[in-house]
């Protein structure tokens, strides 16, 4: 009689591994270790990215600036020609720049986002309304600025007269206004509507210049250029006032 065999056998699965406490917490550990060295040069990284981005849009706002005052004689656009439409408004109205961001700094956090409208005061950068350094009352103390003749401005070191830049309202920083917003009137002297704003990573802020070029400025440099500002904004919304 033949013997039966069993189709049945028994297998032998090696046992399931499980992460210690002790384990878990080392692991947890060094992932943060990680991040944490990490993180900034990541911010470093996106903060120079912003600058760059910042830096191409006033060169782009730069050369259409010039090209709108050449089809002018020269005249440069005022930062407001009338009530309700600046500067922005006209590029844009007029095919210079096309209606984007490119009026935006990256880093303006009050409506981020360029529209073609009047809210354009508080979104764009800030177009220099006296490149001249005039003296007169209407120079020193009219919002809108006047008109600035660049044939003749680029007789005075065109490398380094600036043109527009990054701009915050003075008057948000003096009573405190939340969110602090930015202005398309930027002026060299104390009591504008519109002062420097060093928005950027290291205490810079973005400006272009007469001859086309953009380059980021920090508080060092506020008086190595024409005009030379007397007060500007660091972030924090702190005010540096000079007496230079």
């Amino acid at each position: 009689m033949e013997s039966k065999r069993s189709n049945s056998h028994v297998s032998h699965l090696p046992g399931t591994a499980y992460f210690t406490l002790i384990e878990l917490l080392i692991v947890i550990a060094i992932i943060a270790i990680l991040a944490a060295m990490l993180l900034p040069a990541l911010n470093k990284a996106r903060e120079k990215s912003k600058m760059t981005k910042c830096l191409s849009n006033l060169k782009q706002i730069s050369a259409a600036c010039i090209m709108y005052a050449n089809d002018y004689k020269g005249i440069l656009i005022k930062p407001q020609p009338r009530a309700n439409y600046y500067w922005s408004n006209a590029l844009a109205d007029g095919a210079y720049l096309p209606a984007s961001n490119v009026f935006v700094c990256p880093n303006q956090t009050y409506n981020p986002k360029f529209v073609n409208n009047s809210s354009t005061r508080y979104n764009t950068y800030g177009l220099n309304r006296d490149m001249e350094r005039g003296t007169s009352k209407g120079s020193l103390e009219d919002a809108g600025g006047f008109y600035n003749n660049l044939f003749k401005i680029r007789r005075y070191a065109p490398s380094q007269t600036w043109m527009v830049g990054d701009s915050v309202r003075l008057k948000d920083i003096i009573v405190n206004y939340t969110p602090v917003r930015g202005c398309a009137i930027l002026s060299w002297n104390n009591g504008a509507e519109g002062v420097p704003s060093l928005c950027h990573s290291g205490n810079r802020g973005g400006f272009g210049f007469v001859d086309g070029s953009a380059r980021a400025l920090g508080g060092n440099q506020m008086h190595d250029v024409y005009p030379a500002f007397q007060e500007w904004v660091l972030p924090g919304n702190v005010r540096v006032v000079s007496l230079n």
